[in-house]
């Protein structure tokens, strides 16, 4: 599936934008769009400025895999972090 480059910018610029294009062009047969409490999520992971953060959740709702995205977006965006 092409992505268009305008989508592909606005993913690189706002983290929120990448996790909705890999639910929508990847995981549409799973689940179609990111859950409000996913996008919270996803912004605090983006946006918050600590380094060490924790989230809390139940069960379910999809930290570990928001958490995943996040670690491609940045990888995404700069190949030589470690």
């Amino acid at each position: 599936m092409e992505v268009s480059s305008a989508l592909e910018e606005r993913a690189k610029k706002d983290f929120r934008v990448f996790v909705w294009a890999i639910f929508k062009h990847f995981l549409w047969d799973v689940q179609k769009d990111p859950t409000p409490v996913q996008y919270d999520i996803a912004g605090f992971l983006a946006g918050h400025p600590a380094t060490h953060k924790v989230i809390m959740a139940f069960r379910g709702i999809g930290k570990s895999y928001i958490a995943a995205l996040y670690c491609i977006w940045r990888l995404w965006d700069d190949p030589t972090l470690s």
